[in-house]
């Protein structure tokens, strides 16, 4: 009779041993989750202000081509023949800044893709790291309710 109530504490205290692990990987899992969720924050933060610059480089590039056009249509000769001149040189360059908030904003779409499929996999595995911790937690109570129910059974027996 003893030795299954020593039986029933040993494997009270292991279940107990399991839950606290379990416990503390979901801890551990839900930091993780956490610091994931921080990198998807800074990267839409680094995609707005990619796509900021991007309008403001498309806005600038716009706007002097429009107000190259319509120099080109206004005033004497000599001043449309100059408009009509740099508009064909300002349409045949390589927009450099533009092209460079292109390829950034297109970089950070791409990191913050990345971060949010991070972020949704870490929050997954500390929700399923919690439930486990629960579970074990769970038996490890029965465990020591079945170990209690066999001390008081011992000491009905005495």
């Amino acid at each position: 009779m003893l030795d299954e109530v020593h039986n029933a504490f040993v494997q009270a205290n292991a279940r107990a041993t399991e839950a606290a692990e379990a416990v503390r990987e979901a801890a551990a899992r839900e930091a993780d989750a956490r610091s994931r969720e921080e990198e998807l924050k800074a990267a839409k933060a680094e995609l707005e202000q990619a796509l900021n610059e991007l309008k403001a480089q498309e806005d600038a590039y716009n706007h002097k081509t429009e107000d190259l056009k319509k120099r080109s249509e206004e005033g004497g000769v000599v001043q449309r023949n100059k408009a009509k001149n740099e508009l064909a040189q300002h349409l045949g360059e390589d927009p450099l800044p533009l092209r460079k908030a292109k390829i950034t904003q297109e970089a950070a779409v791409k990191k913050a893709e990345r971060a949010a499929v991070a972020a949704n996999e870490a929050a997954q595995q500390a929700a399923d790291a919690g439930v486990k911790g629960e579970e074990a937690q769970a038996a490890a109570e029965a465990a020591v309710d079945e170990a209690r129910a066999r001390v008081a059974e011992a000491e009905d027996y005495v």
